[in-house]
């Protein structure tokens, strides 16, 4: 029996290059698995809510804020580290949703900025 070869990637339905048409995913859509699956072990890990708020849902919205900014390597880009390298930097961080994390990253929130805000007289 003949092993039909995949010509075209099933997921984003680009062509699979010569070499790896044996597989039905192309390269590309293979380390967003493995970032994905990654992601959703390391969210686990962490509680699967956010530190701040208690917000769950999408993992695309979960970041991985480092309160110590002691970063050694983003943990979004780990599809070829091995798990136990991940857990090191993943226990030195805060779960947080997109919006608490922008929020503690804001310059907005300084109490310098918000009183500038205030006295600030826009010229019409």
């Amino acid at each position: 029996m003949e092993t039909k070869k995949n010509e075209f990637c099933v997921l984003c339905e680009k062509p699979i290059k010569n070499n790896h048409r044996n597989r039905s995913k192309c390269s590309p859509c293979t380390t967003r698995i493995r970032r994905y699956k990654m992601k959703e072990k390391a969210v686990e890990l962490l509680g699967g809510k956010c530190k701040r708020c208690d917000w769950s849902g999408n993992i695309a919205a979960f970041t991985f804020h480092h309160p110590n900014n002691d970063k050694e390597f983003n943990i979004s880009c780990v599809s070829n580290k091995s798990w136990k390298i991940v857990v090191s930097e993943i226990i030195k961080c805060e779960l947080l949703c997109s919006n608490c994390h922008h929020i503690e990253h804001s310059k907005y929130n300084e109490e310098k900025f918000i009183e500038a805000v205030k006295n600030y007289k826009l010229m019409r």
